[in-house]
């Protein structure tokens, strides 16, 4: 005897993959978030999950008072800009999503920056103060908390917040342009190595370590120096005007204690103090951290932070429906897919 078996097409298991979701998001209640995170877990990772370790209730992205906790530590470059970037657009929007919403509060949404940099290149830590300033652009409150060193490229970041609060011996200021180069041409001169560049315009290559040093050249760096300079000093008295600028733009530093008198930072307090005391007022503090997309077989398991706070989510696998239904995030539809286009040798056609 054969049996004939019908299978539905693939629109019809999406239909019923989502009708499916609704009830099961229905079931777990718009209150239920100890169950929704139990189960975000379990789908993250199946084989680590311990049934006993549930999060506690808590009320969510759209509702309360908001504080995402957010680390930078710098170095020369500085390369944690491409992190930052990620994370300061996740947190803008997640509270646009909150302003859409029917009871908006986006004056409650705060970021936390737990910053270390003595600082680097210009274009690099421009590029940082630049996604501070994205926070601010928002309505945002941006507090930055200097536990060890937050110097010239890092107090230029540091000095964007609406607060800043810093250790008893953190390290602030640093107000200044530097520029240094090694000079090796006597020494390529005795070994008999002439080392030629060609430019065009006459500016185009002054100081560099193979060529004699010359007077104008000198005179060309230091005014552009100056010029970097000025466009500092201006830019911290702007985002700082309760400073005494021409007194802390110097390149010097200060320890906490004497930095708050100079007004470079608000408060003397620890990051730990910090977060109790937004604890202490009923503000729901998160930790957000931005992981790249891996690459592999569990790679499907993971949602983009975007996702996690309240974007629409791509039915791409079972996985991450199943995840949306569970925290309450709408469904998006995939992206048509593309044609590739298909590169032949016509002699094998």
């Amino acid at each position: 005897m054969s049996a004939l078996l019908i299978f539905p097409s693939s629109g019809e298991c999406a239909a019923l993959e989502a009708s499916f979701l609704r009830v099961a998001s229905e079931a777990l209640g718009t209150e239920a978030w100890e169950a929704r995170e139990a189960l975000a877990k379990l789908v993250a990772a199946p084989t680590s999950w311990d049934p006993m370790d549930v999060p506690l209730a808590r009320r969510g992205l759209h509702g309360g008072r908001r504080a995402f906790v957010l680390d930078f530590v710098g170095d020369t470059e500085p390369q944690q800009v491409a992190t930052l970037r990620e994370e300061v657009t996740a947190v803008i929007h997640a509270t646009a999503a909150v302003c859409s919403s029917p009871s908006p509060a986006k004056a409650e949404t705060r970021v936390i920056l737990r910053l270390i940099s003595g600082g680097g290149s210009v274009t690099g830590y421009g590029l940082a103060m630049a996604q501070l300033l994205r926070l601010k652009a928002a309505g945002i409150h941006l507090t930055v908390c200097v536990e060890q060193v937050a110097a010239s490229g890092g107090y230029m970041m540091a000095c964007v917040a609406d607060r800043i609060v810093a250790s008893p011996f953190a390290v602030l200021g640093s107000i200044g342009v530097i520029t240094e180069i090694p000079n090796v041409y006597e020494r390529l001169q005795k070994e008999g190595v002439q080392f030629q560049t060609v430019t065009a315009g006459e500016y185009k290559r002054t100081l560099t370590p193979f060529k004699k040093v010359d007077p104008k050249d000198v005179a060309k760096t230091k005014a552009e120096i100056d010029e970097i300079f000025s466009l500092f000093k201006g830019f911290v008295a702007e985002q700082r005007p309760q400073l005494d600028i021409d007194k802390v733009a110097t390149g010097e530093t200060w320890f906490g204690t004497d930095a708050v008198e100079r007004k470079l930072a608000d408060a003397l307090q620890t990051f730990d103090d910090l977060l109790l005391e937004l604890h202490r007022d009923g503000v729901e503090v998160y930790s957000l951290a931005y992981k790249p997309p891996e690459d592999g077989p569990f790679a499907r398991f993971q949602w983009s932070s975007a996702d996690a706070l309240g974007g629409p989510v791509v039915p791409r696998n079972w996985a991450r429906r199943l995840l949306a239904a569970a925290l309450g995030m709408p469904l998006a539809q995939p992206p048509p897919q593309q044609p590739q286009p298909q590169l032949r040798d016509p002699r094998f056609a």
